[in-house]
C-alpha cells in the first residue's frame, strides 16, 4: 500500500497525468456539469460552478492514494501532508494542463460557442475531493429513475424504502433496479408502476471541482443590442 509519508512530487505528477487522461478520454455530458449565474454577460461571482466526476481504476496511483487515505484514521502528520500533497495536484494542474480542461469544457458543455464570443480565458481547479466508496455495490451508487402509469400516485418515499429493503436481501446487491423491480413488481408499493431503473450516478471517487469564467467577451458585449 502507498505509504502517505513518503508521498513526493513525482507522485503528485503522476497523479495528475492519470486524472487529465481521464477528463480528456472521460468526461461527456454524463460527468461534466455545470451551474453558473450569468448578469449582463458576465459570471456572478468566482466559486467552483463545474464539476468531473469518475471512480478510480484498479492499478492506478490514484487509486491506490485512495485506498491509502481511507484504510485507518490518518495521523496529524498524515492529514498535513495530504493536505498540501493535493493543493500541488491542484497547482500542476493549473499550470500545464488548463488548455486541455478549456478545450473539453467547450467540446462536452458548449459545442456551439467559439473562441471569440466565449473565450473561457479564466480557469481556476477549485477541489479535488476524494472519498472511497468502494465498499459500496456499484448498482447502489445510482438514484433510481420511475416511470409510472399516468395519473398514478405514487409514495415516492414508500417506494424507495422498499427498494432499499429490497438490495439488502441476499444476492439483490449486484443487480441494477430495473433487474429488482422486475423480480418484486407485485410489491403493493410498486402499484401504478411501470419501471424502475438506475438514474444518475450520485457516488463518485473522485470530483474535480473547477471556477470556469463563462462571460461573453469584451468584443461580444460591445456588439451586443442595447
Amino acid at each position: 500500500m502507498l505509504d502517505l509519508l513518503t508521498l513526493e512530487q513525482s507522485h503528485a505528477e503522476t497523479i495528475v497525468r492519470e486524472l487529465i487522461n481521464t477528463f480528456e478520454q472521460g468526461a461527456d455530458e454524463l460527468n461534466l456539469n455545470c451551474e453558473y449565474d450569468i448578469s449582463a454577460g458576465q459570471i456572478s461571482d468566482t466559486k467552483d460552478n463545474t464539476w468531473f466526476v469518475f471512480d478510480t481504476q484498479e492499478g492506478t496511483l490514484l487509486d491506490e492514494f485512495k485506498t491509502a487515505l481511507f484504510a485507518t484514521e490518518l495521523s496529524e502528520e498524515e492529514h498535513k501532508i495530504v493536505e498540501v500533497f493535493i493543493k500541488d495536484i491542484m497547482r500542476l494542474i493549473e499550470k500545464d494542463h488548463i488548455g486541455t480542461i478549456r478545450n473539453k469544457i467547450r467540446e462536452v458543455l458548449l459545442p456551439a460557442s467559439d473562441e471569440e464570443t466565449l473565450p473561457l480565458d479564466r480557469i481556476k481547479i477549485w477541489n479535488v475531493e476524494i472519498v472511497d466508496y468502494s465498499s459500496v455495490p456499484y448498482h447502489h451508487k445510482f438514484l433510481s429513475r420511475v416511470k409510472k402509469v399516468p395519473g398514478a400516485h405514487i409514495d415516492t418515499k414508500a417506494v424507495a424504502d422498499k427498494m432499499s429493503d429490497l438490495r439488502e436481501k441476499d444476492g439483490n446487491a449486484g443487480k441494477p433496479a430495473r433487474e429488482v423491480f422486475e423480480e418484486n413488481r407485485d410489491e403493493p408499493e410498486f402499484e401504478g408502476i411501470l419501471e424502475i431503473e438506475d438514474g444518475e450516478k450520485y457516488l463518485n471517487d473522485v470530483t474535480l471541482a473547477i471556477f470556469v469564467d463563462y462571460s461573453f467577451s469584451e468584443k461580444m458585449m460591445e456588439s451586443a443590442p442595447r
